[in-house]
Order: C-alpha cells, then structure tokens, then sequence
C-alpha cells in the first residue's frame, strides 16, 4: 500500500507507524518512507558493521552482538537517562530516555536503526522500546509518533460497531474488501465534515480518538430517553399490564391425579359411593386405613343385593 501511496505523490516523503507486529517493514525498502514502531524486548541487536580492513575474506556485515534491550535498560548508567516532556495523545507525559543507534539485523542488515527507551519516572508502566529509521529523530518525536498511532485503532473499533463494517457477509472474496472499504471511506467522509462543520461554527475542532465522549446509548437503562434526563433522573415506566388469560371461561381447578386417587385409595365416584355409605362429609376424606375395608364394602355391595333378591 505504502508503494502505491508513493507512486501517487513522487514529490513527498513519509512518515509510518505502525505496531510492533509490522516492525519487519523496516526491512522492507519502501520508498521514501521512513517507519516507526515497537522493538520486541529479545531482539538481537549488534553494533554497525566496521570498515572493510583490506584483507582477504568477506567483509564484516555487522558488528559486537549488544544485550537485548531488555538487558541493555538494566545496564544504562543513570547519568544517561534525559528527561523530556512529550505529547501523548493530547497529554503532556513525563518521561525518561536513552537513545542509541544499533543494527537489528534480523530485520535490517544494511541500516541502523535508532532505539528509544522509554522508562516511567514514577515506576508504574514498565520499560518501553521503540525504534525508528529516521535517524534524525529525537526520543520525544518517537514517542509522540508512537503515541499518535492510536487515533487509527479508535477508527477501526468506531467503523466496526458504529458503520458495521465488520457485519456484511458474502460469498466472494470481493465483497469484505469492498465493505471495509466503503466503511472507512464513510467514516473519513463523516469525520471531514464534522470538523468543517465545527470550524464553521466556531467551536474549533479535534481529531478522531480525542475530545470528549459521551456514553453511548445502547449502554444507558432507557436509551430512547437518551439525551432527555439527567445521568441518573430518568422516568418511571408504567407498571406492565396483566396479559388476559387464553380461556376465561375455564375454572383453575385441576383435575385429580393418579396419586390423589392412589392416597384416598378410591377414584372419586368410587369416594362419593363411600361418603353416601360411611357417612363421611366432602371436607373429610377417608382415612387410608381404612380403605381396604371400605373398598372390600363397595365391591360385595352388588353380590348382597343380588342375593336379597332371590330371597
């Protein structure tokens, strides 16, 4: 992309920054670009390559291996270390650096490459390594630079969620690329006239991924009263209303089940039969115990009637 970027304006230089995953790009020749990124803290570092001695045999291409710069911070005198003041996405940071040129060969082995570490006056964030090919840099230009770097992370995840860049699905290869395409040219579309339109009204203007932020609205309680009400005054909802019942008409009384009439040991006509002949009223029911002798009555009932009739 940078190539077809250069291609388009022959007469300027850039400047790229990129994450410490794209750190090989260093390498890479691109032209008239110079790259900013993250060093990883196990890189192989070396010095640059001495001067050909005149001798027989091929010539050096690098020099005495250096510590890592994880290794290389811990062994920085402390008189080294400059305080500088940098801008870190629109804050004023204080920090302490040591800058040193060295050959990382395993990405560059023809240029160097200059290093900043950065270290945390106060001790809270741990070490960081930066590099660049710009070797007229200062530390605080990288560290801005890197530190700038995030406005383009604040787009990705604002062209994900807010345009849906990531929510159309096709078929054909063609069709994501087109769609993050058409997603961030809508999100550039929309940032150049936000800020013309507030340069037209006079309430200045500022980049993507700085300035303040509201919450969004999918994350408050009511977002239709969204903007209407204080952060916590939001309306009381009417209570829900009871849903009407499927069949009016129809009594909630159940019907009994087969463990009922296992307990009272009598189906209920069979119980209506036994409280006409025992005497037992609806509200009492028959005591188990003596369900084998009142199921014993109802089944000999029949044969006693039948005999009194031939009597």
């Amino acid at each position: 992309m940078m190539i077809e970027i250069a291609e388009w304006f022959p007469d300027r230089c850039f400047h790229l920054c990129a994450d410490g995953a794209y750190a090989t790009l260093a390498g890479a020749n691109l032209p008239r670009t110079k790259i900013t990124s993250r060093m990883r803290r196990d890189a192989a570092l070396y010095e640059a390559a001495p001067p050909p001695t005149g001798k027989r045999g091929w010539p050096r291409t690098k020099g005495e291996r250096l510590p890592t710069p994880t290794a290389f911070s811990a062994t920085v005198p402390a008189e080294d270390w400059r305080t500088i003041q940098a801008d870190s996405r629109g804050t004023t940071i204080e920090r302490q650096i040591h800058v040193q040129d060295v050959l990382w060969y395993r990405v560059n082995k023809e240029s160097l490459v200059r290093l900043v570490i950065v270290r945390d006056p106060q001790g809270v964030e741990p070490d960081d390594y930066f590099f660049t090919t710009d070797l007229t840099a200062g530390g605080a230009d990288v560290l801005s630079r890197y530190a700038a770097r995030w406005a383009i992370e604040v787009c990705f995840r604002d062209t994900k969620q807010d345009l849906g860049g990531q929510d159309p699905q096709s078929r054909k290869r063609q069709g994501p690329e087109r769609a993050a395409a058409l997603s961030l040219w809508l999100h550039a579309a929309t940032w150049c006239w936000y800020v013309e339109a507030h340069r037209r009204g006079g309430r200045g203007s500022f980049g993507p991924g700085t300035g303040p932020r509201r919450p969004r609205a999918s994350s408050m309680p009511w977002p239709h009263y969204a903007g209407k009400c204080g952060p916590t005054e939001y309306p009381k909802l009417p209570a829900p209303k009871p849903k009407p019942r499927k069949y009016p008409g129809r009594s909630l009384t159940r019907w009994p089940t087969r463990r009922d009439r296992t307990q009272n040991c009598e189906s209920p006509h069979q119980q209506k039969r036994s409280r006409s002949s025992a005497g037992t009223s609806p509200g009492n029911p028959p005591n188990p115990a003596t369900c084998s002798s009142l199921r014993k009555s109802t089944a000999m009932e029949p044969i006693q009637q039948a005999a009194d009739s031939l009597a």
